[in-house]
């Protein structure tokens, strides 16, 4: 009987489900449209940090702006300048702050003698 794939398909089929995860929330959208926008693959790990902390559509739009300038060589250069300037009239999306642990602390024994 034959084989309905050619040898070695579904081993590479697995090796891609490994590398690559599926996109489960909004910001990692606004994160990848970042980097692709910007031509810069390499960072995307950056641009999703940025979309999970910061207002997306501000991102988004001063991608657009730097990605329509010409003469610039690296716009994932120029992108970070920008946003470095403007960073405070971004506004910050309110995260949830991890809860830190809080140690009982020992209290000193005094002897009384």
């Amino acid at each position: 009987m034959r084989e309905p794939f050619a040898s070695g398909y579904i081993e590479n089929l697995k090796k891609r489900r490994a590398h690559s995860k599926p996109i489960s929330k909004g910001y990692q959208v606004a994160g990848l449209m970042l980097a692709e926008i910007l031509s810069d693959r390499a960072h995307k790990r950056l641009y999703l940090k940025l979309a999970r902390e910061y207002d997306n559509d501000a991102l988004l739009m001063l991608a657009k702006d730097v990605a329509e300038r010409r003469g610039i060589a690296n716009y994932g250069a120029y992108f970070m300048r920008r946003f470095q300037q403007t960073k405070n009239s971004v506004r910050r999306i309110n995260m949830p702050r991890r809860k830190q642990t809080q140690l009982p602390l020992r209290k000193k024994q005094i002897k009384k003698s």
